[in-house]
């Protein structure tokens, strides 16, 4: 019920279009890519897609979906699936029940995709202006790919992966984000040790991070040291401080990842170190609650 077009980069709907079981959509063929070209670890992905035509209705979709989403429905109806409809300005995720998000789209509009792999989140644009979040908590490790979907006649789309100029300045939404997490962590008050923790720390543990630091920047990520935590006698609040941490912790490390261009490889290296500790830390925290 799909017409391919312009090297399939423009779908039209055919169909007849009579009811939600006439619905059609179609994806990439392949996934969002986590590397670029060179192996550098990919931060942010962005696409546009131009409403050629809203056809009868303008009940259009799009958004991202995975591999085996069913292509018979429109983006966000199904498991794996996150759509912004063009007749409501809904968002769907797993459900064919929506929720208001943002303006409605039609013939002349240019609908962007924003997913952000620095947080897990995936947010839309409309003619080159932010809308904002729409959905948070993606799954980094389960691939997406690009999806636009269809439900009355005549209705297309055609899909720019950056064959031309983006209407949105992607760049510049990158820097953004980047100095986003530098604020929120040149900001953020850690909490001083208890001074009797002091006296458990090994007076080599600044040393041993920065020999961490500097194997980081080495190609054979399988001589860096685990960054362990040491077994420390922790106080409930002086562990709960630490697990509010985490999250910005890890939102740090990736910034630090990007600017020194690791490969997917090395990125993933640096991820286990990340969840050792996230780990240890959570297994120290329920030990004491044992006891």
């Amino acid at each position: 019920m799909l017409a391919l077009s312009d090297s399939a980069t423009r779908a039209t709907y055919i169909g007849p279009g009579h009811s939600d079981r006439d619905s059609a959509s179609v994806r990439s063929n392949l996934p969002i890519p986590r590397t670029l070209s060179d192996g550098v670890y990919l931060k942010i992905f962005y696409f546009e897609v131009l409403v050629v035509s809203e056809g009868k209705d303008g009940w259009m979709g799009i958004g991202c979906c995975t591999k085996d989403v069913n292509l018979d429905r429109l983006p966000g109806w199904d498991p794996g699936s996150y759509g912004y409809h063009g007749d409501d300005g809904f968002l769907f995720e797993s459900t064919g029940k929506g929720k208001p998000y943002g303006p409605t789209y039609t013939k002349g509009d240019t609908i962007g995709c924003i997913v952000n792999f620095m947080d897990n989140t995936m947010s839309f644009t409309k003619n080159g202006i932010l809308i904002g979040v729409a959905f948070r908590d993606l799954k980094p490790d389960v691939p997406l790919y690009p999806t636009v979907g269809f439900r009355t006649h005549g209705e297309s789309m055609q899909i720019n992966f950056g064959e031309t100029l983006f209407k949105f300045d992607i760049e510049g939404y990158i820097l953004e984000q980047q100095s986003k997490i530098w604020k929120t962590v040149s900001t953020t008050t850690i909490p001083l040790p208890p001074s009797s923790l002091s006296s458990s720390i090994p007076a080599n543990t600044p040393d041993a991070f920065i020999q961490a630091s500097h194997k980081l920047r080495q190609d054979r990520f399988s001589e860096c040291p685990s960054l362990l935590l040491h077994s420390l006698v922790l106080d409930h609040s002086s562990i709960l401080d630490i697990m509010k941490l985490l999250p910005l912790f890890e939102q740090m490390l990736l910034v630090l990842i990007s600017k020194m261009a690791l490969n997917w490889s090395q990125h993933n290296c640096v991820m286990v170190y990340i969840h050792k500790i996230q780990y240890q830390i959570l297994w120290m925290w329920t030990t004491r609650m044992a006891l």
